[in-house]
């Protein structure tokens, strides 16, 4: 899916880490909202489905610097928030060229899914 759900963030929870593009570059903060999961019509093109959807938006923002906005569709409030915790592991490490750190640790709490596909 490539639209954004008409929905605000409305945040539950939020992250702050640390940034930086290179390893000498000075630190950025960066900052992770996540939002309330939300019950949504079926997407466009599965309208005829019987399942529930539902979608949690979130947001990677960074200090100077770029403000992503995604969501995750789930069949259910758990697992939406679930698969939007896991999209933003997948996306830091993916979409952001630097490196980041929680209290100096690497171990940020986003964890990425290894399923063993290669």
């Amino acid at each position: 899916m490539t639209a954004t759900p008409p929905i605000g963030l409305d945040p539950i929870a939020e992250r702050e880490l640390e940034y930086r593009d290179t390893p000498d570059a000075p630190v950025r903060k960066a900052v992770i909202r996540i939002g309330r999961p939300r019950h949504v019509p079926p997407p466009p093109g599965e309208e005829d489905l019987t399942a529930d959807y539902w979608v949690c938006p979130y947001e990677i923002t960074i200090e100077e610097g770029n403000v992503r906005s995604s969501h995750a569709y789930g069949a259910d409030s758990i697992q939406a928030l679930q698969l939007a915790i896991s999209k933003i592991g997948v996306e830091l490490r993916h979409l952001f060229p630097g490196h980041f750190t929680m209290d100096g640790n690497s171990e940020i709490g986003f964890p990425v899914i290894d399923n063993g596909v290669t």
